[in-house]
């Protein structure tokens, strides 16, 4: 390998558990008897998933992972995002009142992409890009009270980025979650979103807004530049998930 050039993996969001979680409420830290703030409280358990079978259940609340207080969302996020795909870690429960310790040992992420070559400075671009965004990008609609996924986790590009990946504007798929509408349409990490809806993608909430105006069931056109060349994608809009705008998927 020429001197100066990496080898780049995307290895899509990192480790996960297979729980949705939010912010714990003021009356659930007093019904708990927590003795610190902090904490995420578990929305959902999928089945078969490292949550699953470490016995969690919704309604949980997560007090540490990991020998690590849990501060927030974003935090329990990091931590298990973090941590290398099977590693068992401890955890610290809330359930009722009850403390508990269950054992988890998180898997790898989602789908990611491969780039031969790249040089290193495109490489720490693109990883400080995937650092400053959340792990699971979410297209909310108007309402505000519903929103659906296509699927994808999505990067800013830098003017270094978008001259890598040959576009003059746009936003970097860097992760595409298996069987999301984004997958089905075809949708790769590595492409770069120019255009959504017949709206100019010149930065991450340009594709937001592109979704926000499609109709649920709608085909969504969606072009990409994918090697260097521009690709034309179909995508079905989802139908709107109702009562989950606080939700983080982890």
């Amino acid at each position: 390998m020429p001197p100066g050039l990496d080898r780049l993996m995307l290895q899509g969001p990192g480790s996960e558990i297979g729980v949705s979680v939010r912010e714990l409420r003021a009356e659930e830290v007093s019904g708990a008897k927590l003795e610190q703030p902090g904490g995420v409280f578990v929305q959902d358990v999928q089945e078969g998933t490292p949550a699953a079978r470490a016995g969690l259940r919704s309604g949980d609340i997560i007090a540490s992972f990991d020998g690590e207080r849990v501060r927030g969302v974003r935090h329990f996020s990091r931590l298990v995002l973090e941590t290398p795909p099977g590693r068992t870690v401890s955890s610290v429960i809330v359930r009722g009142t009850e403390r508990q310790t269950i054992q988890m040992t998180p898997e790898a992420g989602r789908q990611g992409a491969f780039f031969p070559d790249v040089g290193r400075e495109i490489g720490r671009e693109i990883e400080r890009g995937m650092r400053a965004i959340p792990r699971d990008f979410d297209f909310e609609f108007p309402n505000r009270t519903s929103r659906a996924r296509l699927g994808v986790t999505l990067t800013p590009l830098t003017d270094q980025l978008a001259s890598y990946f040959g576009v003059k504007d746009g936003a970097l798929v860097s992760a595409v979650e298996l069987d999301s509408p984004a997958a089905q349409a075809g949708v790769r990490a590595g492409d770069v979103i120019t255009a959504i809806g017949g709206r100019t993608v010149g930065e991450v909430a340009d594709v937001m807004a592109g979704i926000r105006e499609a109709a649920p069931g709608s085909a969504l056109e969606i072009r990409v530049v994918r090697d260097k060349k521009e690709t034309i994608l179909k995508a079905t809009v989802p139908d709107r998930r109702p009562g989950t705008r606080d939700r983080i998927p982890v």
